[in-house]
């Protein structure tokens, strides 16, 4: 799993090693260290809460048989979650537009388009899976397997339609 911090969570981590260091160098002041504590547990319960949300979540891609080059291909992306996942992003190299689900109880299928600018053959990687719950302080992603049968890995595009080839 990868985490790396938001605009928001970037900032709060700044705020809070200044606010840790003035609270160290002026020995005996509570007030100080007092909101220095609570900033510290609000990005711990982040990161526990942010991994706990990932955990065991599984997105697959099901492509039509046919695509075009240039074209867009609907398909869908399977989400399958052992409990319940908040604010799912999936990712994947030639998707049009990342897919954002609010919450996966369970199972959810979501309708994704596909675009490839070429025809023949293409090696479609892992699904990145992402979220930002629940503070949006930092941005969590794993892979996933990203498919739904093992039989290829490739898929076959064809070329654009009317195109005369």
């Amino acid at each position: 799993m990868t985490v790396r911090p938001t605009r928001d969570g970037g900032v709060l981590l700044v705020l809070g090693g200044l606010l840790g260091l003035v609270a160290i160098q002026l020995d005996g002041s509570a007030l100080l260290a007092l909101p220095f504590s609570a900033v510290c547990g609000v990005v711990v319960v982040d990161l526990v809460l942010g991994a706990w949300n990932l955990r065991g979540l599984e997105a697959h891609r099901a492509l039509p048989p046919e695509m075009f080059a240039g074209e867009p291909a609907r398909g869908t992306v399977r989400l399958r979650a052992p409990g319940t996942a908040f604010g799912v992003e999936v990712r994947d190299t030639p998707l049009h537009a990342p897919v954002r689900v609010g919450r996966v109880a369970g199972t959810a299928e979501v309708d994704a388009i596909w675009r490839f600018g070429r025809r023949g053959r293409h090696r479609l990687p892992a699904l990145t899976v992402c979220s930002s719950y629940p503070f949006k302080l930092c941005w969590r992603s794993q892979t996933s397997a990203g498919f739904l049968s093992a039989r290829r890995r490739e898929r076959s595009r064809y070329p654009p339609t009317g195109s005369g080839v």
